[in-house]
């Protein structure tokens, strides 16, 4: 948040307010900022939420707020635990009744229950989703494929990012560097189209890394390659150059990241280039070196000189605040910073 333009303004509010004061005044300009500069998809990603509360009759109620791709992806395991259901009643139906459990079935029937609404059934699939999360962990989320998604993009929108379709399978439109980011670990199948739409060819379908290259990429890098980023589950292959731009699919040109860094990496400015002994280099969209953060060593003696050699006057009555209790203009300082970052 703080920037050369706001650094004394931040300063001024901390130093004459209260520790809550400081955070309403960054969460009010960060909004501002995500609102002034940040891409749909962006906003997207930073507005997902899910929040439940429990009824009167105790059940219990959920709001979620997903990106089009996280939505995409959870409609796909819903429609799949539909499927599941389905098969599942059809089995039931042609099962032989069992002796002892006919007179039960046959109480059951007399009831004339109605059937399930599609919410209901949406409701079930649910469920179904939750015990098979716990039963089998993350297995499912080790290789292979983990996200059945389907994505029409144009090649021209693709490589270029000009103007043309990029959208999800029956759903909103994507950024073609979102799409870029689905593509970077995906399968991928060509479909060649005449002008008016016609599938005229549908080729093979390939993956853009194949799955010795993916395990050779998990045992050099181990995890998230992003500074400071200790994650090691829940990674991506990705291409530091694009194979939409000519990038091979091979070692030299893959590391792993974080699906929160990968998102950095392709629509939040970040850029990524390796060296020649394999280190990975990340800047900001400023193009400022983003570097490991270093340990918190040293004495308190240690960190006395250092503020003293810097000319930082630091005693005991530095952090005593000088609030007198007035009310927090949010909206004023929040124009402020915002006038002086922009």
């Amino acid at each position: 948040v703080a920037t050369p333009e706001t650094e004394a303004s931040l300063l001024m509010i901390a130093l004459h307010g209260t520790v809550d004061h400081i955070e309403a005044v960054v969460r009010g300009y960060r909004r501002a900022c995500q609102a002034a500069e940040l891409s749909r998809e962006a906003c997207q990603h930073a507005g997902r939420a899910l929040r439940w509360h429990h009824d009167e009759d105790g059940s219990l109620v959920m709001q979620v707020r997903l990106p089009a791709e996280g939505g995409a992806l959870v409609l796909k395991a819903l429609q799949a635990a539909l499927e599941e259901d389905d098969a599942a009643r059809d089995v039931s139906a042609e099962t032989p009744a069992v002796a002892d459990r006919s007179a039960d079935r046959s109480a059951d029937r007399s009831l004339d229950t109605p059937a399930d609404t599609p919410a209901q059934q949406r409701a079930d699939a649910l469920l179904r989703l939750a015990e098979s999360w716990l039963a089998h962990g993350e297995q499912a989320l080790s290789g292979g494929e983990r996200q059945h998604l389907v994505v029409h993009v144009d090649v021209a929108t693709l490589v270029a990012s000009e103007a043309g379709r990029s959208e999800l399978e029956g759903g909103p439109g994507l950024a073609a560097e979102t799409v870029r980011r689905l593509g970077c670990d995906a399968s991928l199948v060509a479909i060649v189209e005449d002008g008016e739409g016609r599938v005229l060819d549908v080729g093979r379908r390939t993956r853009s890394i194949p799955t010795a290259i993916g395990r050779a990429l998990r045992a050099r890098d181990g995890g998230c390659r992003y500074p400071g980023c200790t994650h090691t589950r829940h990674v991506d292959g990705h291409h530091v150059e694009h194979w939409a731009h000519g990038g091979a699919t091979r070692l030299s040109n893959l590391v792993l990241l974080c699906r929160p860094h990968h998102r950095l990496v392709h629509e939040g400015g970040v850029k990524l280039r390796l060296q020649d002994d394999g280190a990975a280099v990340f800047t900001n969209a400023l193009g400022r070196p983003i570097e490991t953060a270093p340990p918190t060593t040293g004495s308190p003696e240690w960190v006395a000189a250092r503020h003293h050699s810097e000319g930082l006057p630091i005693d005991s009555r530095t952090a005593l605040g000088h609030w007198c209790g007035d009310r927090l203009d949010l909206d004023w300082a929040v124009a402020g910073l915002f006038a002086q970052g922009g």
